[in-house]
């Protein structure tokens, strides 16, 4: 009997594919990790850019937000302090009243203010999720393009 039919149909010996599909695989598995390595790169560095912004903008929602509730505090203190002492002697407690109810009318405007210029600058962080999705549907797409 010839050696190489025998050697062919042993079941123990594992058949190795060719090199070439081999190396193809190999080649575009290559590709697919550093295309991911240097997206998630990107990705990274995109997502510390965020984050600085949105640390800075925090801090100036916050030295913003300090500075009003001190400025109210002190012309609160002054104005209430004159108020109540023209007042006193024609409305006595009541000028205690109408000035707290003014107070409160402006505390509501500044606390309006600050929820507009909280939702004007936008969700934080939407510029890297949306990268993420983009890099998401081109895997997706890449990984049905190779599968056919």
């Amino acid at each position: 009997m010839d050696d190489r039919l025998w050697r062919a149909s042993e079941p123990d010996e594992p058949r190795e594919p060719p090199a070439s599909t081999t190396e193809g695989l190999r080649d575009q598995l290559g590709q697919l990790a550093g295309a991911l390595a240097s997206g998630l790169d990107t990705r990274i560095r995109l997502a510390l850019l965020d984050l600085a912004q949105e640390r800075e903008r925090t801090r100036d929602r916050v030295v913003f937000a300090c500075v009003v509730g001190l400025a109210l505090f002190f012309t609160c203190l002054a104005v209430n302090a004159l108020v109540i002492a023209l007042l006193w002697d024609s409305l006595g407690w009541r000028s205690l009243v109408l000035t707290a109810l003014v107070w409160v009318v402006v505390a509501g405007l500044a606390t309006w203010r600050l929820s507009r210029l909280t939702r004007q600058a936008g969700p934080p962080f939407a510029s890297t999720l949306a990268e993420l999705e983009k890099d998401r549907r081109w895997i997706m797409e890449r990984f049905r393009r190779n599968s056919r």
